[in-house]
């Protein structure tokens, strides 16, 4: 069975404490694992994770975690890409959560697995590399009525500056939010998130993440025209718009996913 553990020391949990933006327990916080499959694996990757999906649904049964989804990372591809797949947990309750979640591990699933799937759950290091996990924690987010349903994601990953993250944060949520949420209205796009980074605390990368949700392949990376900022933001012009923004965060990355498979 694969196994997630997490080895924090006082020092560093005391960072994630005081360094993490407020967070309340009832926001969601996700780990995110980083898949890389083994030359000519991926079918058999692809079904690993439909025997691993019923561990899951139990976990949700049992109030363990909120939800599952799995991802294929289209672009970018290649056999040098560091990744080609990738998961999202979903937890709430805080810090606890995860605990609680790494405790579950140690449960045997066998009665929920069927027979003829266990070997791929207890053979899925034979398939894929785990190639790093990330735990991110909701900040804020803006989606469409109804839980519309999304297809395609675009994951931005930035860089923040030391000692600037309420900045930062002030634009994503002031500045950019609105446009974002007007692009919804619109029909443009299912959803709209911020994550800060809590688990790696000293990223020397990047430090948040924004997600954009798509229901439909032709609206991926569209939005946020002209007219949305004139509307969202009268009067402000797209030099001073362009300068908080590029002035509050580096784009490190940017990837685009493709929704598989899920449990909520």
């Amino acid at each position: 069975m694969k196994t997630i553990k997490f080895f924090l020391s006082l020092i560093a949990f005391m960072a994630l404490t005081f360094s993490l933006p407020a967070q309340s327990s009832e926001q969601p916080w996700y780990i995110v694992d980083y898949m890389k499959t083994k030359p000519g694996m991926a079918s058999k990757y692809l079904e690993c994770e439909k025997a691993w999906k019923t561990i899951h649904a139990e976990r949700v049964k049992q109030g363990i975690i909120a939800g599952w989804e799995l991802f294929q990372v289209r672009f970018p591809a290649g056999s040098n890409a560091e990744y080609d797949f990738a998961t999202v947990t979903t937890l709430k309750g805080g810090w606890p959560a995860i605990g609680k979640l790494d405790a579950s591990w140690n449960t045997d699933y066998t009665k929920v697995v069927p027979k003829d799937k266990m070997p791929l759950v207890e053979n899925t290091g034979s398939y894929r590399d785990l190639v790093k996990t990330e735990v991110h924690a909701l900040q804020d987010a803006a989606f469409a009525p109804e839980n519309k349903p999304f297809k395609y994601i675009m994951v931005n990953y930035f860089d923040v500056p030391d000692g600037r993250w309420d900045e930062y944060a002030a634009m994503e949520t002031k500045l950019v939010k609105p446009v974002h949420q007007l692009d919804i209205d619109a029909g443009k796009r299912v959803g709209w998130l911020l994550d800060a980074i809590a688990i790696p605390t000293a990223h020397d990368t990047y430090d948040a993440v924004t997600v954009d949700l798509y229901e439909n392949w032709n609206d991926v990376g569209g939005g946020g025209g002209e007219d949305a900022w004139k509307k969202a933001h009268p009067g402000m012009s797209q030099e001073y718009i362009t300068r908080q923004i590029e002035g509050a965060r580096k784009m490190v990355k940017q990837e685009m996913w493709v929704l598989l498979d899920n449990i909520q």
